[in-house]
């Protein structure tokens, strides 16, 4: 693992942290772990291509976290930085990353406020934030940031492994975007409006059951 890739994933941190205004006492890249250390630690040997956010309770009052990312995604993020350029060829990659540091700041948020989190709360938020962070780094770069193409990208044509958990996480994360890319969010209103930055704010931090997943959103 390079410079480069730490460069990125930092650079994935900070869209997060700037975005949902978060004041966190700790970074993701302290946590990023190989997958040897990962087998020693689990015990067991998870798939070497599936990413993830690792807890193990160890003892009482310890546990183990770490975040492991595949090979494959660290080559493609260090060779096609997203930062310089998003494109087809590592917008993929690019949303393993942001989904599992995503994973990590509301576990580590949640945590500082001494709230729990349910792991189909912590998939959903990973869910939203892939097309929000991916829209506003291509209207940065290109002044166009083509959410509604994404949006079909990752919630009709991408194939979800995994449990029913993951279906549904994806599931409420569309049911989420699609009526506010409708109104306008990402085209004629900014993903950068105060207004509309304050919405995503309060969502959040929300539990579950108050998400505004069936409001439509006013400016």
């Amino acid at each position: 693992m390079t410079g480069c890739f730490q460069k990125e994933l930092r650079f994935i941190e900070e869209q997060i942290q700037s975005y949902y205004a978060l004041n966190a006492s700790q970074s993701a890249l302290d946590y990023l772990v190989n997958y040897e250390d990962l087998i020693e630690a689990t015990g067991t040997k998870p798939q070497s291509s599936s990413a993830g956010l690792y807890l193990v309770a160890e003892a009482a009052e310890q546990c183990f976290m770490g975040l492991y990312l595949p090979q494959e995604v660290i080559h493609n993020i260090e060779q096609n930085p997203p930062s310089l350029h998003l494109h087809n060829g590592n917008l993929n990659s690019y949303w393993v990353c942001v989904e599992e540091v995503c994973h990590f700041h509301q576990l580590l948020t949640r945590f500082e406020q001494k709230r729990v989190v349910s792991r189909l709360e912590l998939e959903l938020q990973g869910e939203v934030d892939k097309l929000l962070f991916a829209a506003l780094l291509l209207q940065k770069q290109n002044g166009f940031c083509g959410i509604r193409l994404m949006a079909y990208l990752l919630f009709e044509k991408s194939v979800i492994f995994g449990d029913e958990l993951y279906q549904e996480a994806s599931r409420l994360a569309a049911q989420f975007w699609y009526p506010l890319i409708n109104f306008g969010i990402g085209e004629a209103v900014s993903l950068l409006s105060e207004k509309f930055v304050e919405f995503m704010r309060i969502n959040y931090h929300q539990p579950l059951a108050e998400k505004q997943f069936n409001r439509r959103w006013k400016p």
